[in-house]
């Protein structure tokens, strides 16, 4: 949230670049929805500023940092919080863009007793040795074409709403842990990799749709696999929520 232009407002922190010299705070929320899109209601919730005048971290410097001193814990924090509060005899899956992409969370995951976790991939990832394939695209690229799906893409200020058809391919990868700096060594995991890419957009598409979807769910077939990427389509909905809280309630006029 940005709250540069109330400059009386105390206990703000930067955000954006430091070019920009904006100041306002962050919010990372978890909002539960069915399989169908109903909202539900907002499970977690956390604020957090980032200090004014530190030195931005490289990124060599952030690999070195525990992960819990990384501003990317909060995903961690929210998914532990979220599994508490689940009822036993509710399937929860929790679901998360690119921003959560992070080692530890699919650890967490799988220390929970596989807690069913989806996250879209930010990173080519390496894999085991034992794969015989190296890095995480490749593998699931060499896959045979599953099946085609139509999806719905919502649009926003930079795309326009239209249907895309989207061809399905899925495989098992065996995750390489990241090496990670005095730190505890984690252990290698095992995730179903969906990879879905409009194969044939039309001309005037800038973005074509691909996504290469992360789960520790199962995976057997088209049917799974079309299942998990609905899962997916259902994440929108939170930045409905951001939009209405920003645009609809205007809190950074508040």
């Amino acid at each position: 949230f940005n709250y540069t232009h109330h400059p009386k407002t105390e206990g703000l922190g930067e955000i954006g670049n430091k070019q920009q010299n904006q100041r306002g705070f962050g919010m990372h929320s978890t909002l539960a929805v069915t399989p169908t899109g109903m909202p539900l209601g907002v499970l977690t919730q956390a604020f957090f500023t980032r200090p004014i005048g530190e030195p931005a971290h490289k990124p060599n410097e952030v690999r070195k940092l525990p992960i819990e001193e990384k501003e990317s814990y909060r995903w961690i924090e929210a998914f532990e919080q979220t599994l508490a509060l689940a009822p036993d005899d509710t399937e929860v899956v929790t679901v998360c863009d690119r921003e959560a992409d992070i080692y530890e969370m699919f650890v967490v995951a799988q220390e929970k007793n596989n807690a069913s976790l989806l996250v879209r991939a930010n990173v080519d990832r390496c894999l085991d040795e034992q794969e015989g394939i190296h890095k995480l695209w490749q593998k699931v690229e060499q896959q045979p074409i599953a099946g085609h799906l139509s999806v719905e893409i919502t649009g926003n200020q930079k795309r326009k709403a239209r249907q895309a058809t989207v061809s399905i391919r899925f495989t098992p990868v065996k995750l390489k842990p990241p090496w990670r700096p005095d730190q505890k060594k984690l252990p290698p995991v095992t995730l179903n990799a969906i990879l879905v890419r409009e194969e044939n957009p039309d001309e005037d598409i800038d973005d074509p749709i691909e996504w290469l979807l992360l789960t520790n769910t199962p995976v057997d077939d088209f049917d799974d696999a079309v299942c998990v990427v609905g899962w997916y389509c259902c994440r929108w909905q939170i930045e409905i929520f951001h939009k209405i809280i920003k645009s609809g309630c205007m809190v950074e006029d508040c």
